[in-house]
């Protein structure tokens, strides 16, 4: 295979041409801050889940930490049991961390999260 050349990414302008090019909407730190928000109300009720517990102490919390919180959830022993009679989560924990998980999926607000906070190095 071929020596790969380094591509350079000018990271700032990538979030323009995302919403100039419509892949995302130009309201989505709007967006973000209201699903900031939804962890913030998340935050003030923890479950006694030993693991989201040890998830959510003294971290950032973004998209891929909420999914492995509501993963921690649904497998839990006491939360991921409360099901109602069509099989749909009752606990009040994972249908807050679904509802946070689902707006970061929201018209690809994840993706300009992402870009937004990316950091380009230039190759050495």
């Amino acid at each position: 295979m071929a020596d790969l050349e380094p591509v350079d990414i000018a990271c700032p302008k990538l979030v323009n041409w995302l919403v100039d090019r419509k892949q995302v909407p130009a309201t989505w730190p709007a967006q973000l801050a209201a699903t900031r928000a939804l962890i913030d109300a998340a935050l003030t009720d923890l479950p006694d889940v030993p693991e989201v517990v040890a998830l959510l102490t003294g971290k950032y919390i973004d998209y891929y930490v909420a999914l492995e919180v509501l993963k921690q959830l649904k497998s839990s022993s006491t939360e991921g049991a409360k099901r109602n009679f069509f099989g749909q989560y009752t606990s009040q924990y994972v249908t807050a961390w679904t509802a946070i998980v689902a707006a970061y999926e929201v018209r690809a607000v994840l993706g300009c999260q992402l870009t937004a906070g990316c950091c380009c190095h230039p190759a050495e």
